[in-house]
């Protein structure tokens, strides 16, 4: 039942991919892109894999966007992996069981990794330094990047993937308590 501790990464992915390429968070009334609207179209379009329209961007710019092109493909095999690691392992688990415990133990582990939002500009910078070979993520502050994306954009994709995340724990839980239908029995 260790496959149950897998659980809480494929959520966090799925969520993670949720947010990313989810258009009306990007283009909301509130999120303040109405001025990057076509820069955010473009961004969007070439995480999905066209190319990037460069012309806006510094050449750092350009290596931080393929680095973070790089992990949401990355992070795609995996939660595909993950994905076919569970269709595989969990038809000999007890159904009811895996999922009851592995929503447990997401709401556990989302419920520590929100605790990011103590200290976010800390948590943030611990997560570019681990997840990034190079110091293209350091961009000035005028930079296009920055200015397209404060941290305040972060904080609120952030909040939207644990939100996220919380919710699919539940329903992991809820698919527990879910009783089975028992096969009709002939007598």
């Amino acid at each position: 039942m260790k496959l149950v501790y897998l659980v809480p990464i494929f959520i966090l992915l799925l969520s993670l991919n949720f947010v990313v390429f989810d258009n009306d968070f990007f283009l909301s009334k509130d999120s303040g892109f109405e001025f990057y609207e076509e820069e955010v179209s473009n961004l969007l379009d070439y995480f999905s894999g066209n190319d990037l329209d460069e012309e806006r961007y510094s050449e750092e710019e350009i290596i931080h966007l393929k680095d973070v092109k790089l992990l949401i493909w990355s992070s795609l095999v995996i939660l595909i992996g993950l994905l076919v690691s569970f269709v595989i392992f969990v038809k000999k688990l007890n159904h009811k069981k895996f999922f009851l415990k592995s929503g447990v133990v997401s709401l556990v582990f989302f419920g520590l990794v929100s605790l990011i939002f103590l200290n976010f500009s800390w948590a943030f910078r611990k997560f570019h330094e681990i997840l990034f070979w190079n110091d293209y993520w350091m961009l000035p502050v005028d930079s296009t990047l920055i200015q397209m994306f404060p941290q305040s954009f972060f904080v609120s994709a952030g909040i939207r993937i644990i939100l996220y995340s919380f919710i699919l724990s539940l329903i992991l839980i809820v698919l527990g308590y879910i009783p089975r239908e028992r096969k009709n029995e002939r007598t």
